[in-house]
């Protein structure tokens, strides 16, 4: 149900010189289902997957999420993802049960009924 938008453009200096990555849309019905034995398999918590990884079930129950950006800065109050176009910090929700945990210099880790993952 997510894939990303074609290839990766160069990140951008966002004001304060942190970066800003490009856009990538989760979401999407063209994703491949995941074998049955590893939509069973259980994740440990502390380990985040793609989102291609999650069960069959979670990503069917996933809300449409579209993600344009984030900027990763060493102070939290500089994190910031846009998602469904509206600017979102560590911590917030961001629709129907999904929450941006943290935002890192490599993405965003997203949580939902359980999963930590990346879109």
């Amino acid at each position: 149900m997510a894939v990303p938008l074609p290839p990766a453009r160069e990140p951008v200096r966002a004001m304060g010189g942190e970066e800003s990555q490009p856009a990538s849309v989760i979401n999407e019905p063209s994703l491949p289902s995941l074998p049955r034995s590893a939509a069973l398999a259980p994740v440990p918590p502390d380990r985040v997957i793609s989102v291609h990884e999650l069960p069959d079930s979670i990503r069917r129950a996933l809300p449409a999420l579209q993600v344009a950006g984030f900027s990763h800065g060493n102070e939290p109050s500089a994190r910031l993802a846009v998602i469904n176009d509206r600017i979102r910090r560590e911590g917030d929700g961001v629709g129907d049960g999904v929450i941006l945990e943290q935002v890192t210099s490599e993405g965003i880790v997203l949580s939902f009924r359980g999963f930590r993952f990346r879109p």
